[in-house]
């Protein structure tokens, strides 16, 4: 998975900046659009990562099921209280 996601995020700064100029980081794109004065089509970068977030959210909850999330939280160490309503220690006990 991080390969993959590496691989995207290559191929889309190789590719996509050449043809559309866009840029990954949302700040930068705003930065340019603040300077430029040119507002079209700015809000995409700021709808799309929430948009994708909620929508593999979504497609996890329908292919996996509501029972197979544990947690939002990452990175767990057992050690400190999770922030989340949280299911990883049911997950961890079983192995």
């Amino acid at each position: 998975s991080p390969l993959f996601v590496a691989m995207i995020t290559v191929s889309f700064a190789a590719l996509g900046s050449s043809i559309s100029g866009f840029s990954v980081n949302p700040a930068r794109s705003f930065s340019s659009a603040l300077f430029a004065w040119v507002w079209q089509g700015i809000w995409i970068y700021f709808a799309a990562p929430s948009l994708g977030m909620l929508g593999a959210a979504a497609l996890y909850l329908r292919t996996m099921g509501p029972d197979r999330v544990y947690c939002a939280k990452v990175f767990h160490d057992l050690q400190s209280p999770c922030p989340f309503p949280c299911r990883f220690s049911q997950l961890y006990e079983k192995g």
